[in-house]
C-alpha cells in the first residue's frame, strides 16, 4: 500500500485507489473495535488481588490491545479523511465529469498536500488541496 495519494492514483486511477483506501480505512475500525473488545474482555479476567506473572501478561495484554485500538482508530480517520477530501474534489468543473483524471503534478509532505489534476475527458485542470 502506497501512502502517497498521487502515486495510487497514477498507478490504480482515482475510483480503485478510492475503493481500496475506503477497505484499508475500514479495516482499520473492524480492528479498532475488535482490540476494544479484546481490552475490556482481558480486563475483565484481571485478578482482583495480588501480583503474579500471569495478571501482569493480563495487564500488558490489555494495554497493547488499548494502545493498538487507539493507533488504528487515527489510522482509520486519516484515511477516511484523506478519501473523503479528494474525492470532494474529484468532479471536473466543465464537463462534470467524477473521478476522471490524470495526476500531473503533486505536492506537500510526501506528495500528500496537495494535486494538480486533469480532466481524461475535456482536458480541464484543476487543483485538488
Amino acid at each position: 500500500m502506497t501512502s502517497n495519494p498521487a502515486d495510487g492514483i497514477r498507478r490504480l486511477g482515482f475510483r480503485k485507489w478510492y475503493e481500496r483506501r475506503l477497505i484499508d480505512a475500514h479495516v482499520c475500525l473492524v480492528s479498532a473495535l475488535l482490540a476494544g473488545v479484546l481490552a475490556a474482555v482481558v480486563a475483565e479476567a484481571l485478578p482482583d488481588h495480588g501480583v503474579s506473572f500471569y495478571a501482569l501478561f493480563l495487564l500488558v495484554t490489555v494495554l497493547a490491545s488499548a494502545a493498538f485500538a487507539w493507533w488504528s482508530s487515527r489510522r482509520f480517520l486519516a484515511l477516511l479523511g484523506e478519501a473523503l477530501r479528494i474525492a470532494e474534489h474529484s468532479t471536473c468543473g466543465h464537463c462534470q465529469r467524477y473521478g476522471r483524471f490524470s495526476v500531473l503534478a503533486s505536492g506537500g509532505p510526501d506528495g500528500t498536500g496537495w494535486l494538480r489534476v486533469e480532466c481524461r475527458k475535456c482536458g480541464h485542470q484543476w487543483s485538488i488541496s
